[in-house]
């Protein structure tokens, strides 16, 4: 009996010995438990007079972990990887947009404003109109690089699912093929706790990418399911894929299995976020934003420009002009046109040069995208002298101007206001007061005397007006040439103007009734007109500033000679008859010299005379935003830029070929540079559509929330690893591998089997002496 106990104790001693150093081996090995020989007493067997010691019996060998803390780090693992996976691509959005830097949008958008601003200075410089548009396209250029990267990242991210769903798919079968392996095991003492141990650092992986539930059975297979699903049996496994839509969004799903794997935190769900839209989504929708409005802010500007060549021969719009419906675009509203950009109930102006005479005829057309169809549109543009308007081939709205005459959108004012001679004409002339329609009786008899001579009757009746009650301007003229003879009468807006043949001091010019009212109806003056040998020429420059359209009157309030005769002055009213200003152009003033009446608008008047009371005016029409409609930014007529939003914004392909074309004043001086100006002004304009900042300062908020949501994905990330990694301290204090503490059990052990081996041979010693009694 006393050998077994020393046996038992040798025995038992070298299984301590053995696991011991099992965990001596294992101390670095990840994931390791610390293994331990429960140790337990044979028991006594009593006699009738004695006890009779049983020894010592090496029990179980237990595996020391913490199966509560386990789990809490699983738990922690798919914090941590939801975390990572956000931060990792939040990380790649802000090296896409690489700010600050040379590549990032803020210094394009510098060089832009910056080249701008050298042009406006030195507009002449056709070096300084190539770096504009170099510029321009640059910046367009990084917005198309922004947007692609952002899209390529996006597809990034449905490329990390399908490696993700591999890495996950991996574990799981590893996680079945150990579950085999410990079946197998059964009835081996301690065979399976290694197994078990590899098993805990796969779990913990698993969870880093979905939420994870598992338990174990008492052979410790694992049974593990993946967003509620099972995904590991006792005895089987099934596998996770990836299926993608139409639009390629993601969904997962087990194997041959229609429902869709509810995946709520993880690797997998940051993957499943970002491919769904994500922060690059937002991002690049952010970009476009901001890319939609600077072609629109530019776009306004740059249409209502004029280029160097004075006006457009030709012009086509950017965008075709199609139906949402399919229905052919000419009958329908213009709202109904499927374009980028909103039309406005407002007025388009459309200036039409003379190349030979330089007469400029600026027209207003009223523009209701409910009411107006693009061929009522088409059809007043060609109702213009001098421009036509039709649809292209492929639905393009083109302008084409007829030969010897160009246009343009510009608001500019005309810089021959007197074109028609009736202010400063040496000629003798009458003007009326009163505008079209004009209401006269039957048998109403104008008298029209030419220097002296006898009165021309002109007898007003149905055969020449086919409404005497609602008369024109234009068939009372007719009337009036087809009779008169040393006299000719035009129209001049709305109204009737008579002027002498042969201009000179020696012409003169009147007009009475011989029969009914005729010449009071038309606003003709009963005073004898006067030619003069001094015609007055008149020029108008300047931008007009004022907030709506107006239409300018100037009227001699004198009869004299311009900058000679004392106190001579002319007057100016608004479209109501409302006094603006009063012209001094006496003896003061210094003929060819510009008076401003305000509102941005010059007029300059040359040396000659002019004539109180007989008529003698000239209008100068003022427009206030020559398209307040918006329909070239909509159309993408004489535009800077090309496109709708970051993905396909361009320079605009004719700039690029001809430079020339670049919109850069108001007028068609080369030293202008108004509109460059106005287009600078941009920089710091508030834009209502972006929260009433600027287009930079939308482009910085969006950086700056690109930085804070970095910023705080890092901070979130860094607390939930201090959280895992304290789990993870706490469960290594239970299940690591302590060398001292081991290294204390080997001694302890080695005693004792010395302290067994010294016991048995003092066994033998007594057995050897009794056999020899």
């Amino acid at each position: 009996m006393s050998l077994n106990i020393g046996t038992s104790a040798l025995r038992t001693a070298q299984l301590a010995i053995n696991t011991i150093g099992h965990n001596l081996s294992n101390a670095t090995t990840p994931g390791y438990s610390r293994q331990r020989i429960n140790l337990s007493s044979i028991g006594s067997q009593f006699g009738t007079s004695s006890r009779f010691a049983g020894g010592v019996r090496a029990g179980s060998l237990q595996r020391l972990s913490d199966g509560i803390l386990f789990r809490r780090v699983v738990d922690q693992e798919r914090s941590v990887g939801y975390q990572s996976s956000t931060l990792s691509g939040l990380n790649e959005i802000e090296s896409i947009f690489g700010e600050p830097g040379s590549s990032g949008l803020s210094a394009r958008f510098n060089d832009f404003f910056s080249s701008l601003s050298s042009l406006s200075a030195a507009p002449d410089e056709a070096s300084n109109r190539n770096a504009v548009l170099a510029h321009a396209g640059s910046l367009a250029d990084r917005f198309r690089e922004l947007s692609g990267s952002l899209d390529r990242l996006g597809s990034g991210s449905s490329q990390s699912i399908r490696g993700a769903t591999r890495e996950v798919n991996g574990i799981i079968a590893e996680i079945s093929s150990i579950n085999q392996q410990l079946t197998q095991s059964v009835g081996i003492p301690g065979s399976g706790h290694d197994l078990k141990d590899r098993q805990d650092l796969l779990l913990q992986e698993l969870g880093s990418y979905g939420n994870l539930h598992h338990d174990r059975d008492q052979v410790g297979r694992l049974r593990v399911k993946l967003a509620s699903q099972e995904v590991v049996s006792s005895t089987n496994y099934k596998e996770i894929e990836a299926r993608f839509d139409v639009k390629g969004k993601p969904t997962l799903h087990l194997e041959g299995s229609s429902h869709r794997l509810d995946i709520r935190s993880g690797r997998l769900r940051g993957f499943l976020d970002s491919a769904d839209g994500g922060k690059e989504s937002e991002r690049r929708d952010d970009v476009d934003e901001v890319a939609h409005n600077l072609i629109a802010e530019f776009n306004r500007i740059h249409s209502t420009g004029v280029p160097l060549a004075g006006g457009f021969e030709s012009l086509r719009s950017s965008y075709a002009l199609e139906t949402s419906t399919g229905q052919a675009p000419g009958t329908r509203p213009l709202d109904e046109l499927d374009l980028p950009f909103e039309i406005l109930d407002g007025q388009l102006a459309i200036t039409v040069i003379d190349e030979q005479t330089r007469a400029v005829t600026q027209t207003l057309i009223d523009v209701d995208p409910g009411e107006t169809s693009l061929n009522t549109l088409l059809g007043e543009i060609s109702a213009i002298e001098g421009v036509e308007a039709r649809l292209d081939a492929n639905n393009h709205l083109l302008i084409e101007s007829n030969p010897g005459s160009v246009f343009h959108f510009g608001n500019v004012l005309d810089p021959n206001p007197d074109a028609s001679g009736v202010f400063g004409s040496g000629s003798a002339v009458l003007g009326g007061d009163e505008s079209e329609p004009f209401s006269f009786q039957a048998g109403d008899i104008l008298n029209i005397s030419v220097n002296g001579g006898l009165p021309t009757a002109v007898n007003l009746q149905t055969s020449s007006i086919a409404d005497l009650s609602a008369a024109t301007a234009q068939e009372l003229a007719d009337a009036i040439n087809a009779v008169s003879s040393g006299a000719t009468a035009q129209v001049v807006d709305g109204r009737v103007v008579l002027s002498s043949d042969v201009p000179g001091a020696g012409s003169t010019l009147a007009v009475t009734d011989q029969s009914g009212t005729a010449a009071a109806t038309l606003g003709i003056p009963s005073a004898i007109a006067n030619g003069t040998d001094l015609p007055v020429d008149v020029a108008v420059t300047g931008a007009f500033e004022g907030d709506e359209n107006q239409t300018f009157t100037f009227e001699p309030v004198q009869s004299g000679t311009i900058g000679l005769t004392p106190g001579l002055q002319i007057r100016v009213l608004d479209q109501d008859q409302n006094l603006v200003s009063t012209l001094e152009v006496g003896e003061d003033y210094v003929p060819g010299d510009p008076i401003d009446i305000g509102n941005g608008v010059e007029v300059a008047f040359g040396s000659g005379e002019i004539e109180a009371g007989t008529g003698r005016f000239f209008h100068v029409e003022a427009v206030a935003e020559a398209n307040s409609s918006d329909i070239l930014v909509a159309f993408g007529l004489n535009s800077l830029f090309t496109g709708t939003n970051a993905q396909d914004i361009a320079l605009n392909q004719d700039l690029d070929d001809n430079p020339l074309l670049f919109s850069q004043g108001v007028g068609t001086a080369s030293s202008d540079s108004r509109n460059v100006l106005r287009m600078i002004g941009i920089r710091e304009k508030s834009v209502e559509s972006l929260g009433d900042v600027s287009i930079e300062s939308k482009y910085d908020g969006i950086i700056n929330r690109v930085g804070q949501d970095t910023a705080r994905a890092s901070a979130s990330l860094e607390t939930e690893q201090l959280v895992l990694q304290g789990l993870k301290n706490r469960l290594e204090e239970v299940r690591g591998v302590s060398i001292d503490e081991e290294l204390l059990e080997l001694e302890k052990f080695q005693q004792a089997y010395q302290a067994a081996a010294r016991f048995i041979q003092a066994v033998n010693e007594v057995t050897d002496i009794l056999f020899q009694i």
